[in-house]
């Protein structure tokens, strides 16, 4: 099992160091990152800024996919149910007439669809400890049309 701190090599380096191999590093499938997916139409009010905060997120840490959009509502459906039950566990108490609160129940059940989520999605410290997404690689120039096509730098006159 892998540790929260211990960065995965990329097959690319994998092949660099001569440690490639197919069985444990090929065939990986991978998902193209898109900039946006467009929200359930009726995803209105709080459920649409947490669908743009959720993406936004998942954009910036290069994950944002389309197959992740039943995913995404799920955890944005969850999350917002939760806070509910929630604040109606705090206005009404945890007892009611001897009886425990039924909001705790609801907020329990959510709970455990919405932690996996997190984790799969980086909202937590120790799931972002284990992501690893491809840096964009500098372009690369040819060093014989570098020296073809020198680029005139701009030098400061004040001496």
């Amino acid at each position: 099992m892998r540790g929260g701190d211990r960065k995965s090599k990329s097959v690319e380096q994998h092949k660099a160091d001569g440690t490639y191999r197919e069985d444990r590093h090929g065939g990986k499938v991978k998902a193209p990152t898109v900039e946006a997916i467009e929200p359930p139409a009726y995803f209105k009010g709080e459920h649409l800024d947490k669908w743009n905060e959720v993406c936004a997120n998942l954009r910036e840490f290069g994950i944002l996919a389309v197959q992740d959009r039943d995913s995404i509502e799920t955890y944005v459906s969850s999350i917002l149910l939760q806070k509910k039950a929630w604040v109606q566990i705090l206005e009404n108490g945890f007892e009611s007439e001897g009886y425990p609160n039924p909001a705790i129940k609801i907020y329990q059940n959510l709970e455990g669809i919405i932690k996996p989520l997190r984790e799969q999605f980086g909202f937590t410290p120790r799931a972002r400890q284990g992501m690893q997404t491809k840096a964009k690689e500098p372009e690369r120039v040819d060093p014989i049309l570098a020296f073809l096509n020198p680029v005139k730098k701009k030098y400061d006159k004040a001496v």
